[in-house]
């Protein structure tokens, strides 16, 4: 009898996650699709994951267990994406898990449609407490990534930014472009991966259900805390400089996509450059890649109007001595402005549940809620 066709490669990177890894493997091993391969690529972890996916890959033979040292996500992914053979590839977060039909439906749909790309809704989780009570009203959260960016994609394809173990995708449309993910962007590697697949699949498509269960983990898991470090911002401003090439790269993008991406990827670096210490030496770095991924924008004119926000951030991208006053001078004092309206913010809750304090209290913090406002705008 003929060795059964693979239909989903699925790849699962793993890094100290003992404390979810089994609900993880468990949720796609029951999969309603059996013709899959798992690959569960260790990626140096220090805790028991490594034993835990030797005890599955014991049981079942669709596991593919692999160890390696830590290298991040995006090589253990490249690890799997080499090894694959399915005819889709799938992946999920090691503390994440999946519905029984999950990836039956997306194949379906997927082979159905002929679609390049096939892509889920997400329900998001969030771990309140360290005895690992969850809470499923992350409404804003499932919003997002179920509405709003839902929307765009099915609007023009090319707005596909969601992240990469929320689909499908047809691994020879993969191999035909060499899409694979890039080592050097710890975080932000699904929007390039994204912006990359959006552009050269064929289609993509939807399916309402079933769901992929995504942890928002109380310790902030590894790529958490690595979003407000200095190297954290290297990787962002890394997914600037990728998304600047390559849209400059390939002919007849879309003009109204190409501004909202680069949009996107500024003002992101933004938001987490306002509340992360920087060094000297990284700044230095950051700013050699900036400035020149700025002077490469195209339609700069629409671009600064979506930024207008940030206008003073947009200016100072125009040479390395401007960027390097604004970083250095500018914003330490925009997050000292931050925390100063999140403590004013804690305070005014606070004072609401006292009917006292509040008619007392409420005209000196109106006051501090219009200086900060004011010197918001002024460091803007």
């Amino acid at each position: 009898m003929p060795k059964a066709k693979i239909k989903i490669s699925i790849i699962i990177p793993v890094y100290n996650v003992e404390k979810y890894l089994e609900r993880c493997i468990k949720s796609v091993l029951s999969q309603s699709l059996r013709d899959i391969e798992i690959f569960l690529i260790d990626d140096g972890s220090a805790d028991k994951s490594w034993e835990i996916i030797q005890k599955f890959s014991k049981k079942d033979k669709r596991i593919v267990a692999i160890q390696q040292n830590n290298a991040g996500a995006a090589i253990a992914r490249n690890r799997g994406l080499e090894l694959a053979k399915g005819e889709y590839i799938g992946f999920v977060d090691s503390d994440d898990y999946v519905d029984r039909d999950y990836f039956e439906e997306l194949y379906k749909t997927a082979v159905k449609r002929k679609a390049d790309i096939t892509r889920a809704y997400v329900k998001s989780e969030i771990e309140t407490s360290e005895d690992y009570q969850i809470d499923h009203s992350a409404e804003g959260y499932d919003n997002y990534y179920n509405v709003t960016l839902v929307n765009k994609a099915l609007e023009n394809k090319l707005n596909l930014t969601s992240s990469n173990w929320l689909a499908i995708y047809k691994r020879t449309m993969l191999e035909k472009n060499k899409i694979r993910f890039m080592p050097d962007i710890r975080t932000g590697q699904d929007n390039i991966f994204n912006l990359h697949v959006s552009y050269f699949a064929n289609r993509v498509e939807f399916v309402e259900s079933p769901t992929y269960y995504h942890m928002n983990r109380r310790d902030g898991s590894l790529m958490t805390g690595y979003n407000f470090t200095a190297k954290g911002l290297m990787s962002r401003a890394l997914v600037i400089k990728e998304t600047v090439r390559f849209l400059n790269s390939v002919k007849d993008y879309n003009e109204e996509v190409y501004v909202y991406r680069i949009k996107d990827v500024f003002d992101f670096f933004h938001s987490r450059l306002i509340k992360t210490v920087v060094d000297k030496d990284s700044r230095q770095k950051l700013i050699a890649i900036l400035v020149p991924a700025w002077k490469e924008v195209k339609h700069k004119d629409a671009v600064t109007v979506l930024l207008r926000h940030d206008k003073s951030f947009i200016k100072a991208l125009g040479t390395m001595n401007t960027l390097d006053r604004y970083m250095s001078h500018v914003v330490p004092l925009r997050r000292v402005a931050n925390r100063a309206e999140k403590r004013r913010r804690a305070v005014a809750d606070m004072i609401r549940k006292n009917k006292v304090a509040y008619k007392v209290l409420r005209p000196p913090v109106h006051v501090l809620r219009k200086i900060n406002k004011l010197v918001g705008k002024l460091l803007s």
